[in-house]
């Protein structure tokens, strides 16, 4: 199971995202990141806590930082098989990474923060 994990940067719960993931998942083959937000450095630290690979999507070179944050937002969709979102509703890019995986029939799972 790859879970791919994402959440606005203004997100710090620790035990929130721990908690939400093991309430969900049992078994973990990877974590799927953008590797740039405060949510990634928490996701990062739950990995190497439990011994779970983190694959990190890096922008292509060259695009403007708008189609950066889109290309980040459909890899992770494509390579997540669930998306799990700490989100309080107000970010685009969330939205449309929410979006990219309900097009490719990913699983989302919504934690309100």
């Amino acid at each position: 199971m790859n879970l791919g994990i994402i959440g606005s940067d203004s997100f710090s719960d620790y035990h929130l995202l721990k908690s939400a993931i093991e309430r969900h998942f049992t078994q973990l083959d990877a974590l799927i990141l953008c590797g740039s937000t405060r949510t990634d450095q928490l996701a990062s630290r739950y990995a190497r806590e439990k011994d779970v690979q983190t694959i990190i999507i890096e922008p292509l070179p060259g695009p403007e930082a708008k189609e950066i944050l889109s290309q980040r937002a459909e890899n992770i969709a494509r390579f997540a098989d669930t998306i799990i979102a700490f989100w309080n509703g107000d970010c685009r890019i969330i939205r449309y990474t929410l979006h990219q995986a309900a097009l490719k029939g990913v699983g989302v799972i919504w934690v309100d923060v």
